[in-house]
């Protein structure tokens, strides 16, 4: 992340010109042969990535005589590969100097993108994440640097991004990656449910006081009944490690410090809220196990079997394109501390270091962030200006896009390092195995702490 020098020499700058986060092994190890918890399916939940081919430039359409091609990348869904498109064909009408062509991939096939990197055979641009940044430049300074560019364009303002959505698109007090959306993570629920057991519908706001833990266990609990093939379930969704960290920040702790070097997750506020979580699960059983939810925890949501998902909402997506499914998003629940925090991953886009058309890859990555491209993203738009606009909080009448818009007001930084790829893989597979029954929460901090403090220092990558 950069340092506050150079962020104060990146605004200098702004003001001079007077014109106004990858990894290698960036898949989480595949869950225990038998997990106990279902198993989660959104697009950024990571799995291993297929073999790279360095043959992905290649691909591209020819332009039209007299244009200058760009390729763009991206992964995810079918509805994901939608909305890509979309925007890229907005971009391609609205300009006749450069085409766009869009390069649909598995995902999260970061690992594919280092492999194309190093035979220098990348796209121009791709949809890049916060968490990821780091490692592309530490390996070989594979993104362009945009400073420059940024600098003197003057609607480039640190002011229209969260402060701390802005500070990630820095490495080592360059700018490698520029807004695009943010995912926050937020409590799917289905309304039919709610009503149907006569229980009060989770607030509507960040930091309500009387939707704590024990809220939201006592609501879940109503909300699993039944037995067999039709058993309703109260909460479920995304077990990867990184969602637990609304929990952990909301009871004061975390897994690594702000240095992103320092390993705490064996602090007693981080335990705690560890296992909580793990006994929605183990001891109350108002989540489903595998063999209950076999197509994953959307599926059932989608199937009037699970009241409350815990998801991102690039879920929003597939909800939109659901119309005759009545759901709502609710906030996080505060802990101990009386506060709430959630994670809100901040989705960039980058452009390869080696680009041929830097100048036009720059231009694609301000029109990424503009209103045209982010008014109907997964998420939220990243831009502050955006995301606050009535269009944006109106975007469809029965759902609460305010949530979304002031998510950035509960958000935290995640785990910011070039070595992310091998912390999430080592985390990941001992998170599931305390998700599996077979080791204790712990037990496993305990084992964890002294094997992700020596990945986060570069030890294990010598």
């Amino acid at each position: 992340m950069t340092s506050s020098f150079s962020r104060r020499r990146f605004l200098s700058g702004v003001l001079a010109t007077s014109v106004a986060t990858a990894l290698a092994a960036g898949c989480a190890a595949p869950a225990p042969a038998a997990p106990t918890a279902v198993p989660a399916k959104p697009a950024e939940t990571p799995k291993p990535a297929a073999a790279a081919q360095p043959t992905a430039a290649a691909q591209s359409k020819p332009a039209a005589a007299g244009q200058i091609e760009i390729t763009f990348a991206a992964h995810g869904d079918q509805s994901w590969q939608e909305f890509w498109n979309k925007v890229v064909d907005r971009y391609n009408k609205n300009q006749t100097k450069t085409k766009v062509t869009f390069q649909s991939e598995p995902t999260n096939t970061w690992q594919k993108y280092l492999t194309l990197m190093a035979g220098g055979t990348m796209y121009d641009t791709f949809r890049n994440e916060e968490k990821r940044l780091p490692e592309f430049v530490h390996r070989g300074k594979q993104l362009l640097d945009i400073t420059q560019y940024a600098q003197a364009d003057k609607d480039t303002k640190k002011e229209d991004f969260p402060s701390t959505v802005w500070d990630e698109f820095f490495y080592e007090g360059k700018m490698y990656g520029f807004g695009h959306d943010m995912s926050p993570a937020v409590i799917f629920y289905n309304r039919k449910l709610f009503k149907d057991k006569g229980v009060d519908l989770p607030p509507t706001k960040w930091g309500d006081p009387k939707w704590d833990w024990t809220a939201i266990l006592e609501t879940a609990k109503k909300l699993t009944y039944g037995e067999g093939a039709t058993k309703v379930f109260g909460i479920s969704g995304n077990t990867w490690w990184i969602y637990m960290h609304p929990w952990a920040w909301s009871n004061g702790g975390t897994f690594v410090k702000e240095d992103h070097k320092t390993v705490v997750l064996d602090s007693p506020e981080t335990v705690e809220a560890l296992e909580f979580y793990a006994d929605l699960l183990l001891k109350h059983k108002v989540m489903p196990v595998a063999a209950q939810a076999t197509e994953g925890p959307d599926q059932l949501f989608e199937s009037n079997r699970l009241a409350m998902n815990i998801n991102n909402t690039s879920y929003t997506v597939r909800m939109r394109q659901m119309k005759d499914f009545d759901w709502e998003m609710a906030p996080y629940p505060t802990a101990k501390t009386g506060k709430v925090f959630t994670r809100v991953p901040n989705n960039v886009v980058s452009a390869y270091a080696k680009t041929k058309q830097p100048e036009e890859s720059w231009k694609f990555l301000l029109f990424m962030a503009s209103k045209d491209a982010t008014i109907d993203a997964r998420g939220m738009p990243s831009r502050v200006s955006v995301a606050q606009s009535e269009e944006f909080i109106k975007r469809t009448p029965n759902q609460n896009w305010r949530l979304l818009a002031d998510s950035g007001t509960v958000r935290k930084t995640e785990v910011l390092s070039p070595f992310f790829g091998e912390f999430d893989t080592t985390l990941n597979a001992a998170w599931q195995s305390v998700l599996g029954g077979t080791k204790t929460v712990k037990d496993m901090v305990k084992e964890m702490k002294p094997k992700l403090t020596d990945i986060l220092s570069g030890a294990t990558s010598k």
